[in-house]
């Protein structure tokens, strides 16, 4: 985040006294700061966020996007003479030809986005050693927990003050699986190598067009740092329906249960719980215990629970014991969701049916502003990848039949002018997408 808004004052800085730039530098570095803490990720807040690239973005990032593609939305649309177009500036002689004013502002916002995007995926390419170190320190205290958790009738015998908690060993087994799978989440090979390298090459992308904006670069060049950029875009677009597809039907099936729960008869309940196997209905147990509300005594957050173990591992010699109360909440959640699955509908049911219905029905909406804003970025890869195709296959023919189709004129340049105009358009609705989720639905 520091190096988001020192990237940000830098860029600001080009053309202006070297103390004003160093000035500019550290107070955007400061704001960034302040306003990118309190947020966690923006977009679909799991593999990809705004313009495609890393989950951890911010607001501060998302509008700086928006501000970004805006910028070149209007410069797009806004006639030759206009001020911001029709005024110029070379930056005191450093650029090899004049440009207008604002060209000067998207060759800044694109500094940032260079140095937001490299070093966002380079630190979890190469500095994410904690990550790690966390999960060594997790899985090994859950290990001592699950021989501390483990039926021991010696200490039984010799420990009368304070017998062991009676924590059946199926939910036991199950809180274990859940909490060592959120220990492993973040060092999954999808998260420490294919997403970062993914989001490295999407900064790379956009150093390019920083020297393209100040016309210093090869137009050769610049496609192919956007090819780079659109196949980075696919991995992560690919990703993302994987995600959305697995999550809609985890939550499908939670809230298919809850509603016979709620209202359907004992023999319909008995015939969706028959056909689950074992591993099936455990998964339903862990999905329905993660829908609760944090209100519910049978709700957990796995990642929470690690994150809390680590800590006590790591401030004192309580981590065993955090890991073992920890265990046994989880178990006990799983356990109480298991009985009332075995229950059926009934009174219990139906009011833990409405405490799950809430978070089931929010869920729907998020993944359906998910999918717009995976809309979205699908017209921005295939807006720009028109770009790269009419460089590569050279094919004027089948271009002036393509564009006459669609009521375009000019061929190959008219395919890129659109196609760029529509990567552009995309790309300044996510983020307003985003931040409307964000500051008005408080997702």
């Amino acid at each position: 985040k520091r190096s988001e808004g020192f990237g940000l004052g830098l860029g600001l800085g080009l053309g202006l006294r070297l103390r004003v730039g160093l000035w500019l530098g550290f107070q955007a570095w400061a704001w960034a700061w302040r306003w990118s803490q309190p947020h966690a990720a923006s977009a679909a807040s799991d593999p990809f966020a705004a313009s495609g690239a890393s989950s951890t973005m911010g607001l501060f990032s998302t509008f700086i996007a928006l501000l970004r593609n805006g910028a070149c939305v209007v410069e797009a649309l806004s006639p030759a003479d206009v001020w911001y177009k029709a005024e110029t500036t070379d930056l005191g002689g450093y650029l090899p030809e004049p440009i207008p004013y604002i060209t000067v502002l998207i060759a800044c916002l694109q500094l940032y986005a260079c140095v937001q995007y490299m070093w966002g995926g380079g630190e979890v390419l190469l500095f994410k050693n904690d990550a790690w170190l966390k999960k060594e320190i997790a899985l090994r205290t859950l290990k001592d927990a699950e021989k501390e958790l483990e039926p021991n009738p010696d200490k039984k015998k010799n420990d009368k003050k304070k017998p062991q908690a009676a924590v059946d060993k199926a939910d036991v087994a199950l809180a274990l699986r859940e909490l060592r799978a959120a220990a492993e989440a973040p060092l999954a090979w999808l998260q420490c190598l294919v997403l970062p390298l993914a989001e490295f090459s999407i900064g790379c992308s956009f150093s390019m067009l920083f020297t393209n904006s100040l016309r210093q670069a090869q137009y050769a060049w610049v496609v192919h740092a956007l090819a780079l950029a659109e196949a980075a875009l696919l991995v992560i677009l690919i990703t993302e329906h994987v995600f959305l597809n697995d999550r809609a039907e985890k939550n499908e099936k939670a809230k298919k249960i809850c509603l016979l729960l709620h209202s359907g008869s004992q023999k319909e309940y008995k015939k969706a719980i028959a056909f689950m196997s074992k591993s099936e209905g455990e998964e339903l147990a862990a999905t329905l215990c993660a829908a609760l509300p944090a209100s519910s005594a049978l709700a957990f957050d796995a990642k929470a629970s690690v994150e809390g173990i680590v800590e006590a591992a790591v401030a004192s010699k309580e981590g065993v014991k955090a890991a073992v109360a920890a265990v046994e909440g989880v178990a006990k959640a799983l356990g109480g969701v298991r009985a009332t699955l075995k229950q059926g509908p009934a009174k219990k049911g139906a009011k833990w049916y409405e405490l799950a219905k809430e978070s089931l029905e929010a869920d729907v909406s998020k993944r359906q502003l998910d999918l717009v804003i995976l809309l979205l970025n699908w017209v921005a890869f295939v807006g720009y990848g028109a770009i790269c195709v009419t460089y590569y296959y050279d094919a004027p023919e089948l271009y002036a039949n393509l564009g006459s189709a669609i009521g375009l004129s000019g061929g190959a340049d008219d395919l890129v002018w659109y196609g760029n105009f529509a990567g552009d358009f995309a790309w300044t609705l996510e983020p307003s997408t985003i931040l409307t989720r964000s500051f008005i639905l408080g997702w």
